[in-house]
């Protein structure tokens, strides 16, 4: 599932970026597939209990470049 169907889905971007303690201007770059690192991927997987994946992220980042 893609970061931003599982925030429409489940909660609001700022509820998520509270809950992961970022910035809500942070989490819509990781939802455009930006910035993430193996620890923002593995707060993401915990936070969204699996249903967000790393390559659910990586496909958002190849998705985001090729745009």
């Amino acid at each position: 599932m893609q970061l931003e169907a599982y925030i429409r889905q489940h909660t609001t971007v700022t509820n998520f970026a509270k809950r992961i303690n970022k910035s809500r201007q942070q989490v819509h770059r990781y939802m455009r597939g930006e910035h993430l690192t193996l620890s923002i991927i593995d707060k993401i997987e915990a936070e969204t209990a699996g249903r967000v994946t790393a390559a659910d992220l990586r496909a958002s980042r190849a998705e985001g470049a090729a745009a």
